[in-house]
């Protein structure tokens, strides 16, 4: 049985670009998609889920955009672990 599943979160900004979107509301729907990558995992058995969410070269993208994505992280963990603890 699997036991550890890794998934890559990989959005298109150029989509988002060529169609005069904001970055923001595609990471929000990234974070939607975890959360259903999480229960899956638990209804399926998969004792570890690895999420690469963040990779070194998002560093270089504009210091807004990192500040966005590091807060949405610590709040979305914060928020699940909450969640899950319960």
């Amino acid at each position: 049985m699997l036991k550890h599943a890794e998934v890559i979160i990989d959005r298109n900004r150029r989509w988002d670009r060529s169609r005069g979107l904001m970055p923001q509301p595609s990471y929000l729907t990234c974070v939607e998609a975890s959360k259903v990558e999480v229960d899956l995992c638990r209804m399926w058995g998969i004792q570890v889920l690895t999420v690469f969410a963040f990779t070194s070269n998002n560093w270089l993208r504009p210091r807004v955009e990192v500040d966005f994505l590091m807060r949405l992280l610590e709040n979305t963990l914060k928020d699940e672990v909450a969640f899950m603890s319960r």
